[in-house]
């Protein structure tokens, strides 16, 4: 990933990655790229996320009606795709085709589909909501349901975060299994 950002390759420092995979095909091998649930927020500079944005595949924060901002690896912040939006499906289709256009992969490694969050929410973490402080709370490390994760008032197409979190991971594994591979 170019700056850590899926969908793309640092296509200086790794120029012969394309030329790499097919002696890796020759071998007898696959190539499996690495995608993170997150995207990388960089108006102007970054398709994936204007596209997700112009589509409106991304977790919503309730307050703002803006796609939900967090942090993983990339530079700025990252916004999270809602996989229980049906639109989504044909984003990640567009958008693993575009990638293997530049090289060729057999497969994908997904990865950080907690969803992963460096923050506890927000940069200045959650509202104090019922569903973000719910009266019963499990033991859950650092007692905040959102800890390392998206606020559970997130908006998803399907309602709140807070009922779709468990679901995340296998959402996703789906959506990229039928978009990677054309007879799933």
């Amino acid at each position: 990933m170019d700056n850590n950002n899926d969908f793309t390759y640092d296509k200086t420092k790794f120029k012969d990655l394309p030329n790499f995979i097919q002696e890796i095909h020759d071998a007898g091998m696959h190539y499996i790229p690495l995608i993170d649930a997150g995207e990388n927020e960089k108006n102007g500079t970054y398709i994936p996320y204007d596209e997700g944005v112009k589509r409106g595949i991304f977790i919503f924060d309730r307050e703002s009606n803006e796609p939900f901002k967090g942090k993983v690896w990339n530079t700025v912040s990252t916004t999270w795709p809602d996989f229980r939006n049906p639109e989504t499906s044909s984003y990640y289709t567009d958008m693993m085709s575009n990638i293997h256009k530049d090289f060729e992969y057999d497969g994908a490694w997904i990865d950080m589909n907690e969803p992963s969050n460096f923050y506890n929410g927000h940069i200045n973490g959650c509202k104090a909501t019922s569903l973000d402080n719910p009266p019963y709370l499990p033991n859950v490390n650092g007692n905040l349901l959102a800890r390392k994760t998206v606020c559970m008032n997130a908006k998803q197409h399907l309602g709140n975060h807070y009922d779709l979190h468990n679901v995340y991971g296998t959402s996703q594994a789906v959506v990229v299994n039928q978009t990677t591979y054309a007879d799933s």
